[in-house]
Order: C-alpha cells, then sequence, then structure tokens
C-alpha cells in the first residue's frame, strides 16, 4: 500500500479526487451547457460524492440534451441515483424505452426489479431480479439484489 501511495502521490486520496472531478466537471458543464455528457460527468462525481440531489439533478440536464438511451446501459449512475432517492416512476420512464428494444438486459432488468420493490411490489420485483438471474447469473448487481431481496425485505 506505501508503494502505490507513494506512486499515486496526492492522486491517492478518493476525497481529494472527487473534488478535483467536481471542479473540473462543473467547469466543463458551464463551458458547455448544451452537452449532455459533461451533466452526466458531473452527476457521477456528484453521486460518488454522495450528493444524489445534486446528481439527479445534472443528470436530468443531460437527459434534457439529448442524452443517447444507449448511454445508460453502460453508466448506471442515473439508476443509482434514482435509487437512492426511491424515484421509481423514473426508473422505468428511463429505462422503458431501452428495455422495449432488449428485454434481455439484465441491468435494465433488475433496475425496473427495483422499482417494484420501491413500489412494495414485493413479487413483481423478486420475479423481475429472478428474470435477471436467468438472463445473467454471474452478474454482480443481479446477484447483489437476490442477496438484498433474500436478507433484508420480509
Amino acid at each position: 500500500e506505501n508503494d502505490v501511495k507513494e506512486a499515486l502521490s496526492e492522486n491517492f486520496y478518493h476525497e481529494l479526487n472527487v473534488q478535483r472531478a467536481t471542479a473540473k466537471f462543473k467547469t466543463d458543464a458551464e463551458m458547455l451547457p448544451e452537452n449532455p455528457y459533461t451533466h452526466y460527468n458531473l452527476g457521477t462525481v456528484l453521486h460518488a460524492d454522495g450528493d444524489e440531489k445534486g446528481a439527479w439533478d445534472c443528470f436530468m440536464s443531460a437527459l434534457e440534451f439529448s442524452l443517447p438511451q444507449r448511454y445508460i446501459n453502460y453508466r448506471s449512475e442515473i439508476m443509482e441515483t434514482a435509487l437512492s432517492l426511491g424515484f421509481a416512476d423514473d426508473i422505468d420512464s428511463i429505462t422503458e424505452k431501452q428495455f422495449n428494444y432488449n428485454a434481455h438486459d439484465e441491468i435494465l432488468t433488475v433496475y425496473r426489479g427495483w422499482a417494484e420493490i420501491l413500489r412494495g411490489n414485493t413479487e413483481k420485483g423478486t420475479e423481475l431480479f429472478n428474470k435477471a438471474k436467468q438472463i445473467n447469473p454471474n452478474s454482480d448487481i443481479v446477484l447483489y439484489a437476490l442477496k438484498y431481496r433474500e436478507t433484508m425485505i420480509n
């Protein structure tokens, strides 16, 4: 650990990296105010820093400026933030179009399951988690959802 710390110097510290990234992406969003990626990147670092409300606002700006739907398949911070904030309907609306194209995407399926859990529809949520497991039984996000369901929801 000391060798890594020495090699990375000040970049070793997560908090400092998040602060630097936040400053950089705020500047990017100000300089390119209609670029969806600058808003998404800022939302991502705010999410990493625990500012879910700030992250959500940035993600909504990214969607306003036509963030490609397929982008969400590769970067799930927007869905993680919606889940943290308890925004079940937003999870559905964000995933709906892409889910209609590919109902065999385990990440979209598991987040749609989380939306049902948030609504109190545990049976439907569990059904979606199990469907996601059939799609990809080795997915960490699926295994976490199933374990959460098993241990945290009666």
